[in-house]
């Protein structure tokens, strides 16, 4: 008896022991370690600058970045100088298992990329006949336009321009290391008036407004060429008494298309007017260096309207399907030319739209992009990192240029699109007692 009595209080002892050891159900609980953010800024740099990586690790043994830095802490931020465009990655591992995270640091050769430091408007709001000053700061740049209606500019300088309308300028400054921009946006709008508050985007038109002219595509295809190379100009116009397209091309029929050969990246403002007054619309010609990845016609898909105002009555015919030959490399330009190296090239940005143009407050649009032979490529606005082709849609709360970069060892290219989402003031129909 005394035997089995302590065997029953051993057997207790242990049971409790357990219920200590494995308070769940008698098992360990088991996690894999986590990443929670590994990042390089900047993430382009030029040869012989430096690249800063932080990251934040939790529930690992180990850290390892991976190449030449080897074991690292759970968290910090370690300064690196890469000769050449270099992917980085994270590795954590625990006793479950190990978790990766790579980031890119772009590295562009000595001859750097123009920089923008400055591009600005004042006042950003004016009334019709009222003018307002444009001012810009670029260095590095061997040109520099602005878009619409200036032209070449110096690298440095201010210019009076007096729209009659809300008009979004278009800096574009390039060498033989990239192509970049950047935009300021002039509001018009017949509602200014003393004490007037004003949000920093543009003011259109109230969308009740009728009998002006409507313009219902204005499109360049292909939006990008290389020198020497010809774009074809189509538009679309109703109700309108003459039609026009700015850079010499004049007056022009309500529907057509046309061939244009610019040397330089050229923005081509379409006008419709009629007794109602003019309604605008521009199409982008970016002219690529010879330094750049060669051209792919059969790459772009079909053209969306540049600038949609009313729906059309027929649905667009679907993009055609595009498959990359056998061999096709993205980052080392061999798509659809087999073996041809094409290694010193800048890459090309094949186009980069939206559908629609137009949207309101509230509404999506999406963003539709192609690159060729570039490493790093990216859109702003919070929309970062992306692959070479792709759709993104965004909701924008007020007019938006959306920027995409993309880059390789030899330089950095840049596109915008604009998607408009107008704000009008007193933008009470007549007759109407309710609000818009």
């Amino acid at each position: 008896m005394k035997k089995l009595a302590l065997a029953m209080i051993l057997m207790v002892l242990l049971s409790g022991a357990c219920t200590q050891l494995y308070p769940s159900g008698g098992v360990a609980s088991a996690s894999m370690p986590v990443i929670t953010s590994f990042t390089a800024n900047p993430s382009i740099i030029t040869l012989g600058q430096s690249a800063t990586l932080t990251w934040n690790v939790t529930g690992a043994t180990s850290v390892g970045i991976q190449p030449d830095i080897g074991g690292v802490a759970l968290s910090g931020s370690l300064a690196v100088t890469p000769a050449s465009t270099t992917a980085y990655t994270l590795t954590a591992t625990s006793a479950y298992g190990s978790a990766t995270s790579t980031v890119t640091v772009t590295v562009n050769p000595s001859a750097a990329p123009p920089v923008a430091s400055s591009f600005t408007v004042s006042p950003a709001v004016i009334t019709p006949g009222q003018s307002a000053t444009l001012s810009w700061s670029v260095t590095g740049a061997d040109s520099v336009r602005i878009d619409p209606s200036v032209g070449n500019v110096p690298a440095s300088g201010s210019q009076q321009v007096s729209p009659s309308s809300t008009t979004t300028y278009m800096l574009t400054a390039s060498n033989s290391a990239g192509i970049i921009t950047d935009s300021t946006t002039l509001s018009v709008t017949t509602y200014l008036s003393p004490g007037s508050t004003y949000f920093g985007y543009p003011v259109y038109p109230a969308p009740y407004v009728t009998g002006m002219p409507v313009i219902v595509s204005f499109a360049a295809y292909p939006p990008v060429i290389t020198y020497g190379e010809s774009s074809t100009l189509s538009w679309d116009v109703s109700g309108a008494d003459t039609v026009s397209i700015d850079q010499g091309v004049g007056e022009v029929p309500l529907t057509g298309s046309m061939v244009v050969t610019p040397i330089n990246t050229t923005y081509f403002t379409l006008t419709a007017t009629n007794s109602s007054g003019s309604n605008y619309a521009s199409a982008l010609v970016t002219v690529y260096p010879s330094n750049s990845y060669p051209t792919y016609p059969y790459m772009y898909p079909f053209q969306y309207p540049t600038f949609p105002i009313i729906p059309r009555p027929h649905e667009p015919p679907p993009p055609p399907h595009y498959r990359p030959p056998s061999g096709s490399d993205n980052e080392t330009g061999k798509q659809g030319t087999g073996n041809r190296d094409h290694r010193g090239m800048l890459p090309r940005i094949n186009y980069f739209n939206s559908s629609p143009t137009n949207t309101d407050v509230g509404q999506s649009a999406e963003l539709r992009w192609n690159v060729n032979g570039a490493t790093s490529i990216s859109i702003n606005h919070g929309v970062g990192d992306i692959p070479p082709s792709g759709t993104k849609t965004v909701i924008p709360n007020h007019t938006m240029i959306y920027t995409i970069t993309a880059s390789n060892s030899t330089g950095v290219v840049q596109h915008s699109q604009e998607i408009v989402v107008p704000r009008t003031l007193n933008t009470k129909k007549p007759n109407q007692t309710g609000g818009h």
